[in-house]
């Protein structure tokens, strides 16, 4: 999935890739249902293989569409909308 020509999701037979930043990247990995994605996991990218908390995929794939997005989508979202 991409926002303004930049990807924020990748899915994909191995599961789901996910832009982050090097900070919760480290932290995702921790837990240990995370991994670093192959190629580019050192831009913070994350891959999940099967995700079982979907309330927590929507926290990390909304943070990833953040990173992606420009500023007046970020305010929107932040802003709710208005």
């Amino acid at each position: 999935m991409q926002v303004n020509n930049k990807s924020f999701i990748i899915m994909s037979d191995y599961g789901i890739t996910f832009k982050s930043d090097l900070e919760n990247q480290e932290i995702l990995i921790q837990q240990g249902r995370f991994v670093k994605a192959a190629y580019i996991g050192h831009r913070g990218w994350v891959s999940i293989h099967d995700p079982e908390d979907w309330e927590e995929m929507a926290i990390v794939l909304k943070e990833g569409y953040l990173l992606a997005a420009p500023k007046r989508l970020v305010k929107q979202v932040v802003s709710g909308g208005s």
